[in-house]
């Protein structure tokens, strides 16, 4: 899929061409779905997925059992009926739900100190879809508890091999094969879209549509420093306070950054934080508003970037008051961020 040795592979289907940019673990994933042969392809994706959400109902409740049982059969039952959900799912057949999965385990697991099963999920995630980097920031914080720095470096250093384990274990039989020069240019294509906004509702979104003329580099760098300043500052506030429903919001706040700071972000991109928010509100309920914020933004984004349209009486169907609605989406969306900043301030000066 990747190709061997300096050339990448060219997919050619029905008059259409295309290169592999995802991680090897989620083309594993898709073999039995291309089994079914290609009537069947989309169904069998939407699936697959479904059978992903319904694992995420499955751990959220399960995470929750106890003081917070009842709250987490309902954050379950709110992502499991969730637009966004159906939307990135069973509507439109998105891989989302695959890493997540193992992604909102992993942030589990390190709230737990299980360094080794957390280290082993978050490789996992990345191997299915890169956007899965977002969790480390809270995987480290999880694994960082306490104030034995010698435990703590153990916790870390386990992870790191449990993660080196799985990675190599995915990616030997690429490289026996020639390939894996072909995934290294796969992976790095996805830092170099050439656009500042791909249908997503980052600050830039606006930028693009009204036809300013930025430095694609520098908007990329200035995303780029953006969402990593927001993520640190995140990441010390929580500090203090590390129980897994906190863990849960700073991995949703750090995906929540990117998709709003970053350049040329999807219209997919902020649906980690969905099942990553339910969690958090299962344990500490004022994030209960900004996953519903969110919620929203990510099924609506979607809804919108497929040209399903708007018709409200100022202009063609699929655009308000003449502008793409997706430029009114994102001061919406910038000012959901800043909000769910201010609660996850305040929930960190809070023991759980």
């Amino acid at each position: 899929m990747y190709g061997e040795g300096d050339s990448r592979r060219r997919l050619e289907l029905d008059g259409v061409s295309t290169k592999v940019d995802y991680p090897p673990l989620s083309l594993y994933e898709l073999i039995p779905v291309g089994r079914w042969g290609r009537a069947h392809v989309s169904v069998a994706i939407k699936a697959t997925t479904a059978i992903a959400e319904a694992a995420l109902v499955a751990l959220l409740w399960w995470t929750s059992r106890g003081h917070a049982a009842s709250r987490g059969a309902m954050a379950g039952v709110a992502l499991w009926l969730n637009p966004a959900s159906l939307m990135i799912g069973s509507v439109l057949g998105y891989l989302d739900p695959l890493f997540a999965l193992p992604a909102v385990g992993a942030v589990i697991a390190a709230a737990s100190m299980r360094s080794a099963l957390a280290g082993a999920l978050v490789a996992a995630a990345c191997l299915t879809k890169p956007l899965a980097i977002f969790t480390i920031p809270a995987v480290i914080v999880g694994l960082g508890q306490g104030s034995d720095l010698i435990a703590m470096r153990r916790r870390v250093l386990t992870a790191l091999a449990a993660a080196s384990a799985v990675t190599a274990i995915v990616l030997v039989p690429i490289a026996v094969d020639g390939g894996l020069r072909g995934f290294a240019l796969a992976m790095g294509s996805l830092l170099r879209d050439p656009f500042l906004s791909a249908n997503g509702v980052s600050i830039w979104a606006p930028v693009d549509a009204i036809g300013v003329r930025v430095p694609l580099d520098a908007a990329r760098a200035a995303g780029a420093v953006l969402t990593i300043v927001t993520i640190a500052w995140s990441a010390a506030a929580v500090r203090s306070a590390r129980d897994r429903w906190l863990l849960a919001a700073l991995a949703a706040f750090a995906v929540h950054a990117y998709t709003t700071l970053a350049v040329a972000v999807h219209e997919n991109h902020l649906y980690l934080a969905v099942p990553l928010l339910a969690l958090a509100s299962a344990g500490r309920p004022r994030f209960t508003g900004p996953f519903a914020a969110v919620s929203a933004i990510v099924a609506v984004n979607l809804y919108l970037a497929y040209g399903f349209g708007v018709d409200v009486g100022f202009g063609p169907p699929g655009r308000i008051a003449g502008v793409d609605p997706l430029v009114w989406l994102a001061p919406i969306n910038a000012g959901a961020f800043v909000w769910f900043a201010r609660v996850l301030r305040d929930e960190a000066a809070v023991t759980a």
